[in-house]
């Protein structure tokens, strides 16, 4: 597949994103993974941000999109049930799917980028939203293997209600703006809520691939909950030294402390994209508790 989506630009708080846009219109930031959805010939195919096509692993998704009218094109995300994320069902790959799994996935459409074979990119956004709500509608292709996201008014308020929800941030767009394919920005701005917390090595798994195979590839982290210390996350190692270190004496690091960034926490209680900050040596273990202790 040619076609490349069009992605947004990060910013540090809404009223910045605001500022940047004529007629903000805030959307719930989805935790899963792109999708480009083309029908043509009776037929649905789904293709990643990156041109690879997918569709046989999602039949029962393809079959309902395929009700769609031919010419249409659909830019959205799959995500896991309660919109939470796709690793959380999948794992971190989908060349193999159950129906257990696909029971869990939907597909979120937020965006209609052709119509009858009709390029309507150059639409104002507000236009080719109302006209990919009436087209689920009058389809009847809306349930729970499809929909389209809603929108609403742009606030800080609303943000925060929707990062306590569990959601990991916003996507404000400017509800003027036209479909630009490949770019950055021109109107689309994403804003993420990251949370730093201190957590513990527990476990350093030699489960490294490639060039690191054979070597510590993650380190398992958690924190003390009732006493207990229970897993939260697994983290890539800092920097190929400390990688080398870990895998040479493992017992050393077991047991430190260390500061994590995450985007939320999933429903198991797990953090949501976890990545390493910094060690913290003046930090002892017996501190390291679950956020809400």
């Amino acid at each position: 597949m040619d076609f490349k989506p069009q992605n947004c630009k990060s910013v540090k708080n809404v009223a910045e994103a605001v500022a940047l846009c004529d007629d903000p219109l805030m959307e719930v930031k989805l935790d899963g993974w792109r999708g480009i959805v083309i029908i043509e010939d009776g037929e649905a195919k789904l293709y990643s941000r990156t041109g690879k096509e997918y569709s046989s692993r999602l039949p029962e998704l393809m079959a309902d999109l395929a009700n769609l009218p031919p010419g249409t094109i659909l830019d959205g995300e799959i995500v896991g049930d309660s919109w939470n994320s796709v690793q959380s069902v999948l794992g971190s790959s989908v060349k193999q799917t159950t129906p257990e799994q696909r029971s869990k996935l939907m597909y979120v459409a937020f965006d209609l980028l052709e119509l009858g074979g009709v390029d309507i990119c150059d639409y104002e956004l507000r236009q080719r939203r109302r006209t990919l709500e009436d087209l689920f509608e009058r389809t009847g292709v809306a349930c729970d293997l499809a929909v389209v996201l809603k929108t609403m008014e742009a606030s800080q308020d609303k943000h925060d209600e929707i990062v306590r929800g569990g959601h990991e941030g916003t996507v404000i767009k400017c509800g003027r703006s036209k479909y630009r394919r490949g770019k950055r920005g021109h109107g689309w701005f994403k804003l993420k809520h990251n949370v730093e917390v201190d957590v513990v090595v527990i476990e350093l798994p030699e489960d490294g691939k490639g060039q690191f195979a054979g070597q510590v590839g993650r380190m398992i982290v958690g924190q003390l909950q009732g006493g207990t210390l229970v897993e939260r996350a697994a983290v890539n190692c800092p920097d190929n030294a400390t990688r080398e270190a870990m895998t040479k004496n493992p017992e050393e690091w077991i047991g430190k402390v260390l500061t994590i960034k995450h985007y939320g926490v999933n429903p198991e209680q797990t953090f949501r994209h976890p990545t390493f900050v910094r060690w913290r040596e003046d930090k002892p273990l017996q501190e390291v508790t679950f956020h809400n202790e």
